[in-house]
This record gives C-alpha cells, sequence and structure tokens, in this order.
C-alpha cells in the first residue's frame, strides 16, 4: 500500500508540474506555494476537526512521545519550506523536467550520504550504486533536456543550485516521515501541519518584492485556475504521499520518487512540449533502475513495526 500511494501522488505531482512549467514568475510561484500550502492547511485541518468532533477524546500518547511528535513537526516544517520554496521558485527559471530530475537525482544519494553521516549504517554497495547511477541518469537527462551552452545563463544556474538543495531537504522530510509515523503521528494531523513555515515564508516574500508583478503573457494561469490546481495537484498528492513516507523506507520512498522526472516530461509533451526519443530512453532506464532500488531497499529494510496512527 505505501508503494502505491506514493507512486499515485508522483503521477498527481508529475501532472501539475507538467502544467506549471514556464507558466510561473516568480511571484507567481511564491502565490502558487502560498494558495497550494494554505489551502493544504485549511482542508486537512478541518477534517482533522470534524474526526475529533465525531471519535471524541483521543488516548494520551504520554509526554515524552507528544515531545518527540512536536520536535519532529518542527523540523518537518523548515525542511517542507526549503524543499517546496526552493523547488517552485526554481520552476521561474528552470523547466519542469530538468528542475525533477536534479532534485529527485539526489534524494536517494542524499538519504544515503545522511545515513553515514550519522553512523547509523554503512551503506550496502548495492544501494550506494544504484543512489549515484539514479543521480548520473537524472543528470544525463538534465542535459540532453538543455543540450545548449547558452541555456546555462545565471538563472538558470541558480535556479539549478536551489533545486539540488531542495533535493537534499527532500530526502530529510522522508526521513523526518519515517519517524513521525514510528511515533504513531496521524498523517491527516501531519499534512493539516507541516506547512506553517510554508505558507509564512511564502507571504512574506511576495509582500517584500510588492506583490505579483510580472509580464505575465499568454500562458500565464488565471488565478481560479491556480487556485484549483493548487487545491487538487498539490494538496491531494501531498496527502497521499505522507501517507506512504510514514510507512516506506526513506530510500524506498525517493527511489520511487526519481521516477517524477519522467512521468513530468511526458506530461509536459502532452501540454505541448517537444518529445525526445533519446531522453525517453534515458527516462526509462531511470525507471527501471529506481524500480531495483526501491526492490532492494524494500528486502534489505529490517522489519520495523510502525504505530498505528493515532
Amino acid at each position: 500500500m505505501p508503494i502505491l500511494l506514493i507512486v499515485v501522488s508522483v503521477v498527481l505531482q508529475a501532472c501539475a508540474d507538467g502544467y506549471l512549467s514556464g507558466r510561473l514568475e516568480f511571484g507567481d510561484s511564491l502565490l502558487f506555494s502560498c494558495l497550494a500550502f494554505v489551502a493544504a492547511t485549511v482542508l486537512f485541518g478541518s477534517l482533522c476537526l470534524i474526526r475529533r468532533a465525531r471519535q471524541g477524546a483521543r488516548p494520551d500518547r504520554g509526554a515524552e512521545q507528544r515531545g518527540t511528535v512536536r520536535k519532529l513537526i518542527v523540523l518537518m516544517n523548515l525542511a517542507t519550506a526549503v524543499t517546496f520554496l526552493g523547488f517552485f521558485s526554481a520552476l521561474a527559471w528552470v523547466p519542469a523536467a530538468l528542475a525533477t530530475s536534479v532534485q529527485s537525482g539526489i534524494g536517494p544519494l542524499a538519504v544515503v550520504c545522511i545515513a553515514l553521516i550519522r553512523r547509523e549504517s554503512a551503506p550496502a554497495a548495492g544501494r550506494l550504486a544504484g543512489a549515484l547511477g539514479l543521480l548520473g541518469l537524472s543528470v544525463l537527462i538534465a542535459v540532453r533536456l538543455n543540450p545548449e551552452p547558452g541555456a546555462l545563463s545565471l538563472p538558470m544556474v541558480g535556479g539549478t543550485l536551489l533545486v539540488a538543495v531542495s533535493g537534499v531537504s527532500a530526502a530529510l522530510l522522508a526521513r523526518i516521515s519515517r519517524q513521525l509515523g514510528a511515533a504513531g503521528a496521524d498523517p491527516l494531523w501531519v499534512t493539516a501541519n507541516r506547512f506553517h513555515f510554508t505558507y509564512l515564508a511564502a507571504g512574506a516574500l511576495l509582500l517584500a518584492r510588492g506583490g505579483v508583478g510580472g509580464t505575465g503573457g499568454a500562458d500565464r494561469i488565471p488565478l481560479p485556475l491556480m487556485a484549483l490546481t493548487a487545491l487538487a495537484a498539490v494538496a491531494l498528492p501531498l496527502f497521499l504521499l505522507q501517507v506512504g513516507l510514514q510507512r516506506a523506507e526513506p530510500l524506498l520512498a525517493m527511489a520511487l520518487l526519481s521516477t517524477l522526472p519522467g512521468i513530468t516530461y511526458l506530461s509536459q509533451t502532452v501540454f505541448g512540449g517537444p518529445l525526445d526519443p533519446v531522453a525517453c530512453a534515458l527516462i526509462g532506464l531511470l525507471v527501471l533502475l529506481a524500480a531495483a532500488c526501491a526492490r532492494q531497499a524494500r528486502t534489505a529494510a529490517p522489519a520495523r513495526r510502525v504505530a498505528a496512527p493515532a
């Protein structure tokens, strides 16, 4: 079930990224972030209140467990802000397929490196090779999608670095989500409380630059459609992803998420982008390697019993 939830979330996010690519300026990206994460907070916060009213008082988890969950949710707020603000802001300068290639390619390797730095375990040769392979294929896809030297402008380089940072932060999110799952945190409650730093930071940046500006253009997204996209293509898949992340090993989750570039690229072609056979072949190899890495992570992961959501 966690694998299916992550895969469905990947498909929905890829469709949204493909649609948004080239249609958002920097101010629009900040506005979209505000709309998406305020919508998620209000929607899932309301669902939490409705369920609490129906079920009554919940059993006390204990002071120590509550303290652990609160610390983890603060860390998740910080990591979420870095991950999503970095990614959506970078879409103003970097095509969605390139952005997702860099972000998802770094994710599996970041999971392995974080575990090594924390001395949790020495990475198996297969895991490290698989993570490096995913990163290498992601870089090749990124280069193929942007082959012209002129594309390496300062905004492009800056946007790519921003996406790389968001990829490392996404790996931290996978680890924190797994810890929240082990602590018995309810995914619905986590989704309702993980975006506060994100929409506050996006709103502050939007106000600091004087609101949404720019030339816009024929492809600019109308505000009502942007709000609908934010709710249906961001809030919902992020909840599905949160449930999956709390029940899956971080490396398995990041390996599955590395397939996001391929589906994003295909979604871009549906919305009018060109189709490159070489890029499609590279994406096919990446999907196969991601499946192999996910299977290896699932087989090698120690059996853990995750507490049922509160």
